[in-house]
């Protein structure tokens, strides 16, 4: 099993200001993200 302490960094990266989700169909949802792997 995966120690989740590994990712423990992960709940304090700063994902920006929610951007307009491009997958909502109604075009009022929001997202935030991080790209973590490329």
């Amino acid at each position: 099993m995966i120690d989740f302490k590994t990712f423990a960094h992960l709940a304090h990266i700063d994902l920006g200001e929610p951007q307009p989700k491009p997958t909502s169909l109604e075009g009022d949802q929001l997202e935030a993200a991080n790209t973590l792997w490329t």
